[in-house]
């Protein structure tokens, strides 16, 4: 009998161990399912079953079927929101693409946040990031539709680029959006820029010499770093995107204040410029230059006027649909049915809302709304927690970038807007997941050089945890009813409402996550 017990623990234990190794191909079956969808629209269904498979043998080689992090609840409901969605939709085959990219993009994110354990994982996950960046340089070179008019002209330039992409589906004119490519690549330029100081001699030996790929990025992280922002940079020029060039600029100025205090002196010189803009009376002009919609039918231009018209059909779609949205990815077709638009014109293609968050209220409602601002929020908090528990070491540069990177895409967002779901929106995800994982390695299972003294996260103190983000989901549901509330007679208090609902249960999922009482820095910074 006893022979008998140890083979089938020998045996359990092998089948453990491949379901494991079977279970880490995940990432590799995501990427390609992505890029199939990239360039078709489509998902297989064996994709999906696939992807399912390894989440089960996952669970069941691990005893789970995935880490928490403080970012889970607001992601739970914008997934709850998706049938919702779909419901309201008055054609699925332009929302489904948008449901099947933000599927597979909370999917990057969970198989980016389980694969973050050690110190060397993060460091893993910032070299992959670098990469990602030479890919959407590549990318946007090879497929971008440029707009070689809109601030300077340089045909000289644009007729050598290759173009060898094309037939992307539901594209204006083939291709990639520079807008979008403009959009994409300011996530990755702060981070690229805060790497640029990050030197292997501060580094623990726990984070240099454990594994081939560490040893590579470590003998040549600088000239990589250096290449990748040097083309992401001119491949930003090229996309002559006004949206991206601002919200580069706001994350690259709150990089350098973060970096070096003595620098706050810039903020009021920001001020100072801005209001002799308005003194001598070209603030008109300014507005006009960031706020002009480029044309979607040719190469032309509207008025600022036009987006504000945009703007406006927006807010009549959420007071008329508050609670589901109009459906992910309906907004051309609903716009010029329901809303006309006398500016732009019958003929024009709007694909969006020109503005990252009324295109989640219109897509998805109010509620969903107040779950995405607390997606960032509780992401922005992580990140500053994240780096006061760090030592001075690169990972607290790499937090840094991170953190601006995704400013400079949310002010971007003010002027464009990338929909849930949308291809490049994957990009996000995996910044969220980088951030979610730090700062779960430093609350959970960090290495010795990294742990608190302090206790476990609720998620593993059962009923406590569980009633903490019930009141979570609590408070979602009552800033959600107060935001559809006034949303009808004043939309403008119901918008804050819904913003200010959602930072706050941003932080109510993090206090979730986190034990009660405060916990200690990590390592004191020398005086």
């Amino acid at each position: 009998m006893a022979k008998r017990t140890g083979k089938a623990t020998v045996v359990m234990c092998r089948a453990r161990r491949v379901a494991t190794i079977l279970a880490a191909g995940d990432l590799l079956l995501l990427t390609a399912l992505y890029g199939l969808f990239v360039f078709t629209d489509r998902v297989p269904v064996a994709g999906w079953l696939a992807l399912g498979l390894l989440a089960i043998l996952r669970w069941w080689a691990t005893g789970r079927f995935t880490l928490m992090t403080p970012l889970t609840l607001p992601i739970l409901i914008i997934l709850l929101m998706l049938p919702v969605t779909l419901y309201a939709s008055v054609d699925w085959t332009l929302s489904l693409p948008k449901v099947y990219g933000l599927v597979l993009s909370v999917a990057a994110f969970y198989i980016v946040v389980n694969r973050l354990h050690t110190v060397q994982d993060a460091w893993g996950a910032v070299f992959a990031l670098v990469l990602s960046g030479l890919a959407v340089v590549a990318l946007g070179v090879a497929g971008a539709d440029w707009l070689t008019s809109k601030l300077f002209a340089l045909p000289q330039v644009y007729e050598q680029l290759p173009r060898l992409i094309r037939g992307i589906p539901r594209s204006i004119r083939g291709g990639f959006s520079a807008n979008g490519v403009g959009g994409t690549l300011i996530f990755f330029i702060p981070l690229l820029v805060s790497l640029l100081g990050v030197r292997q001699e501060s580094e623990s030996g726990d984070s240099v010499g454990a594994g081939w790929g560490l040893r590579l990025w470590w003998r040549w992280h600088r000239p990589l770093v250096l290449l990748a922002l040097a083309l992401a940079l001119a491949t930003l020029v090229l996309t002559q995107s006004r949206g991206s060039f601002v919200g580069l600029a706001v994350g690259l100025l709150a990089l350098a204040v973060w970096r070096e205090r003595r620098l706050l002196w810039l903020l009021p010189l920001v001020a100072l410029a801005l209001a002799a803009v308005i003194l001598t009376g070209r603030a008109e002009s300014l507005m006009e230059f960031l706020f002009r919609v480029d044309s979607l039918a040719g190469n032309a231009s509207v008025s600022m006027q036009g987006r504000f018209e945009v703007w406006q059909r927006a807010l009549y779609m959420i007071q008329d649909f508050p609670f589901t949205g109009i459906g992910i990815g309906t907004f051309d077709r609903v716009v010029h049915v329901l809303y006309p638009l006398f500016l732009i014109g019958p003929d024009a293609q709007v694909a969006h809302a020109h503005n990252e968050l009324l295109q989640v209220a219109v897509d998805m409602g109010l509620p969903t709304l107040v779950a995405y601002i607390a997606l960032l929020s509780a992401c922005f908090i992580a990140a500053w927690r994240t780096y006061r528990l760090l030592p001075p070491s690169g990972l607290r540069a790499a937090t840094m970038g991170l953190a601006c990177g995704m400013l400079a895409h949310q002010v971007f967002g003010i002027t464009d807007a990338f929909l849930l779901g949308t291809k490049p929106g994957v990009v996000m995800w995996v910044f969220l997941a980088v951030v979610a994982g730090l700062y779960r390695q430093l609350y959970t299972s960090a290495p010795p050089h990294l742990r608190t003294s302090a206790p476990q996260p609720l998620c593993s103190e059962g009923l406590a945890s569980w009633l903490r983000h019930l009141l979570a989901f609590g408070y979602w549901i009552l800033f959600s009813l107060l935001s559809i509330a006034f949303i009808g007679n004043r939309p403008y208090i119901g918008l804050a409402i819904g913003l200010a609902g959602g930072v706050a249960l941003g932080f109510l999922s993090l206090a979730s996550y986190e034990p009660r009482r405060r916990r200690e820095r990590v390592v004191e910074e020398p005086a």
